[in-house]
């Protein structure tokens, strides 16, 4: 009589534990949910920024004009203008894949060929196309890097996050960070706090880095109800 009461102590202990652990679970998720909504409100809010900062410097900057050049040292002139600013900022541009360089290069070149014909309208134009695409990308610049630099914050507690995505794993909050490793899509990873768009991350191998917070997921394994944060 007394083994059987005991027994079903024993049963009603493992059935509260096993509620608690399942409500713990869920506590946990839901933190998690909330902490990385969090970094993604604000990101949009520093999204939102940029974007009205970038209206109002290009409010401020405008589009490339010229005069209509009547002799060829008017046009010689302004070309050498153009030359001289695209030079001055080339060297601080990112150009993923030196394709924006290559455009411009090709307009400068297409430019002096049209100076050479006597075209000076049209060798003109082409510079200025030129400068246009420069200060663009200059502008694109300036926002990407206010975005990404931002304070440093913990998470309330360790979230347990995988990769929706493969993703590379970077030394610093940044695309200009070294690349330490490549991580595959649905590895495990524990996320400390954040920065920016950039989650500081650990490995199950003890190394830690950074991830685009775009490319991390809940998992369904540890919270089924949910989806992954994009």
């Amino acid at each position: 009589m007394r083994a059987e009461t005991l027994q079903r102590q024993n049963d009603a202990l493992l059935e509260r534990t096993s509620l608690l652990e399942a409500q713990l679970a869920e506590n946990k998720a839901v933190a998690a949910r909330l902490q990385m909504e969090l970094v993604e409100k604000q990101l949009r809010i520093a999204r939102l920024k940029s974007a009205q900062e970038g209206l109002t410097q290009e409010v401020a900057q405008p589009p490339v004009r010229f005069s209509v050049p009547s002799t060829k040292v008017e046009a010689v002139t302004f070309l050498a203008e153009v030359s001289t600013e695209i030079a001055t900022v080339r060297e601080t541009l990112h150009d993923e894949g030196g394709q924006l360089v290559s455009r411009v290069e090709r307009l400068l070149a297409d430019s002096r060929t049209e100076l050479e014909q006597g075209n000076y309208d049209p060798a003109c134009s082409l510079a200025a196309q030129a400068l246009e695409l420069v200060r663009t990308q200059r502008l694109k610049n300036a926002l990407q890097r206010k975005e990404q630099v931002g304070v440093y914050a913990d998470f309330i507690m360790p979230l347990r996050l995988e990769l929706a995505k493969r993703s590379n794993f970077r030394k610093k909050p940044s695309l200009r960070g070294e690349i330490l490793d490549t991580l595959d899509q649905g590895t495990l990873v524990t996320a400390g706090g954040y920065q920016g768009s950039w989650i500081k991350v650990g490995t199950a191998d003890g190394r830690n880095g950074w991830v685009y917070s775009a490319l991390l997921a809940i998992p369904e394994a540890y919270s089924p109800f949910f989806t992954p944060v994009r």
